[in-house]
């Protein structure tokens, strides 16, 4: 593909899958050259051996971008732990980033509580993988979505089925030590992107209210959906990202 077409990024989150982002690379895939990694310890992948912090798993992004599309700039798009990945590469190495989206994501780190709640979930997931994988991934959507489409819910589940032990300790454990990236947003100069959910029980109402006082140049969006707004808000979330993309 010619190196005139600009390289967009889409990484997914937390027990998440490239799948996620089938109906928005399909319909991007004419415009820009998309690279979907699976991330380490998902989607049949192996977790990296010595942890998967944001920053370590920002710099594999970059090496994998660099055996991709080489010395390329690329707009990252990052949903949920993805977002935290784009923001570590973002202060990494300002200079690949032409733009960045947060999809059901955030800058900050994490409060204390949601600290033991990971801690927690790191136990919960030792003692019975399975089930806590199919537990969580149902509660990233909307109670409702989740009723009236049960097949997006079971997808999911699936693909959250595929990371590994290690893979959902690391990153667990990757997500709890974060640090807060919300100046590296707020001065990068970058085109930046925020689509939030309304109906979100990770990202909630005090932290969308704190994301939205930042900066009044981001282009944020709030839409009717949960936690998996590439799945729930497909086609309205993919219009917020052609237009955003298309300015950046």
């Amino acid at each position: 593909m010619s190196q005139l077409v600009p390289t967009l990024v889409l990484l997914h989150g937390y027990l998440g899958s490239p799948a996620l982002w089938d109906l928005w690379k399909s319909a991007l895939r004419s415009d820009y050259a998309v690279w979907t990694p699976a991330l380490p310890g998902h989607a049949g992948q192996s977790a990296l051996a010595a942890g998967q912090s944001m920053e370590d798993l920002a710099q594999w992004a970059l090496e994998g971008l660099d055996r991709h599309h080489p010395g390329t700039p690329a707009h990252w798009i990052g949903h949920s732990m993805g977002g935290y990945i784009a923001l570590a590469i973002l202060e990494r190495a300002p200079d690949r980033v032409c733009s960045i989206g947060l999809v059901n994501s955030s800058p900050f780190a994490d409060t204390d509580e949601r600290k033991t709640l990971r801690l927690r979930a790191i136990e919960t997931a030792r003692a019975h993988r399975e089930s806590y994988v199919r537990t969580t991934v149902r509660g990233l959507f909307d109670s409702e979505f989740a009723t009236v489409q049960p097949e997006v819910v079971d997808r999911a589940t699936e693909w959250g089925l595929e990371a590994s032990l290690e893979g959902i300790v690391h990153s667990l454990d990757g997500m709890r030590v974060r640090s807060d990236r919300s100046d590296v947003l707020l001065h990068s100069g970058k085109p930046s992107l925020i689509l939030h959910g309304q109906q979100d029980p990770v990202i909630g109402p005090e932290t969308r209210q704190s994301i939205d006082r930042l900066s009044a140049e981001f282009r944020t969006h709030t839409l009717s959906h949960g936690h998996m707004g590439p799945l729930e808000a497909g086609l309205q979330g993919l219009a917020c990202l052609k237009a955003f993309l298309e300015e950046a």
